[in-house]
């Protein structure tokens, strides 16, 4: 049980950090007790278990922005002989082809990134500066990536897109029991067709993890994010959490989440805000190993934005799994959809109507571990928004392949 719950204790803190460009967001983002979650992780941020909190309720598309990479597993934290092993480094590189893809510089599905017809000229793809001067950004999350969307007249075309994540992270066990975590995770990706933008994010972590009993762990973590967009200053983000994880017996793990999350954009103020994020988890393990699962839980935030037309509260549910299979084990499947629901607070500024939108997620992941170091996997994410806004009417498609090195 001791080792059992130091494992736990070292998953939940390398989840809250999102050290993995993807990871941190989103859910989406990992396997163990840290990677209770979905895309409506701390990742606003959409994240996944415990540890992808990668996407979330704060982050509605996030783990769709973001190609799910192998960074975390059970055996990660600690050796199997319960040796502790205090750096990590990660690096992916995906490719992949997606149907119906915008530009990459929003993190929602609330974007707009095409005029309106009843605008002269239109609808013509717009440019940043005419973008934010509709106020047709939003930041209903900050997990990177293209966000897909077909406005009223489809515009986009189908596309490729490239994304690299490199991730750097130290954990020292204290001589009180307690885990400390620091971090940094580098990622980019370059949308070439569609329109040339170059995306990227420098991420500072630390998260605190302590046995308070036999069966509860408790987190603290903070992340400082910095996101430049074609070499320019985009956005900066500031998140703050906590967790609670119980573990009930063999076969269940609990996960209570709070996180506070505050956007400033450099270009476009009046889409600053704060965000506010509840996330209730529970994790079944399937088999005497606690390598293989089943996920699920529900998520609310609300966020507060200068602009009223941008505040809006979502209730989301996920549910998931992972598996294990093969000589060895060395495939792995990943299985989690994602509903979440917006209401939002002030009119849509060209359809002018309250705007509610539904989004439905699927994503999977195939992973085949070639050796100790290196990992090659394939991604499949169908995205569907459903919303009384039609040009947020849409649904996209990405399938991508890529290969990873953890040491």
């Amino acid at each position: 049980m001791r080792l059992s719950l130091r494992l736990a204790a070292g998953l939940v803190t390398s989840a809250a950090m999102l050290f993995s460009a993807s990871a941190f967001a989103q859910d989406g983002a990992e396997p163990a007790a840290g990677e209770i979650g979905s895309y409506y992780a701390e990742s606003a941020i959409g994240t996944g278990a415990v540890s992808d909190e990668q996407q979330a309720v704060q982050a509605s598309a996030a783990d769709y922005g973001s190609v799910q990479a192998p960074y975390s597993s059970c055996e990660d934290a600690l050796c199997e002989d319960g040796c502790h092993r205090p750096w990590r480094f990660n690096f992916s590189q995906t490719a992949g082809y997606g149907t119906n893809l915008a530009l990459p510089i929003t993190l929602t599905p609330a974007n707009t990134l095409i005029t309106s017809p009843a605008i002269p000229g239109g609808p013509t793809l717009l440019n940043l500066p005419a973008v934010t001067s509709l106020g047709l950004l939003d930041d209903l999350g900050l997990i990177p990536g293209p966000v897909p969307n077909q406005p009223t007249t489809p515009f986009f075309k189908d596309d490729f897109r490239f994304q690299t994540d490199m991730g750097l992270q130290n954990t020292q066990q204290l001589a009180n029991g307690a885990e400390w975590t620091n971090g940094y995770a580098f990622y980019q990706t370059l949308h070439p067709s569609v329109e040339q933008l170059n995306l990227q994010s420098h991420t500072f972590g630390t998260a605190y993890s302590q046995e308070v009993s036999d069966r509860v762990v408790a987190t603290a973590d903070y992340a400082y994010a910095y996101y430049y967009l074609d070499g320019d200053s985009f956005i900066s983000q500031n998140q703050l959490g906590g967790a609670l994880l119980f573990r009930a017996n063999d076969q269940w793990d609990y996960q209570v989440r709070a996180q506070y999350l505050d956007a400033h954009f450099f270009t476009s103020p009046f889409l600053s805000s704060d965000t506010y994020l509840a996330k209730l988890e529970a994790l079944r393990y399937l088999g005497d190993s606690r390598t293989n699962y089943l996920t699920g839980g529900y998520s609310y935030a609300f966020s507060d934005a200068v602009a009223r037309a941008f505040t809006y509260q979502v209730n989301g549910v996920f549910i998931g799994g992972r598996w294990l299979y093969g000589c060895e084990q060395r495939n792995e499947l990943k299985v989690t959809f994602t509903y979440g629901s917006y209401d939002f607070y002030g009119d849509d500024p060209i359809d002018l109507v309250a705007r509610q939108d539904n989004i439905y997620i699927l994503q999977t992941y195939l992973g085949r571990q070639l050796n100790d170091n290196w990992t090659l996997f394939g991604n499949y994410s169908y995205y569907n928004s459903v919303s009384n806004v039609v040009r947020q009417d849409y649904d996209s498609s990405l399938i991508s392949i890529g290969i990873a090195y953890i040491r």
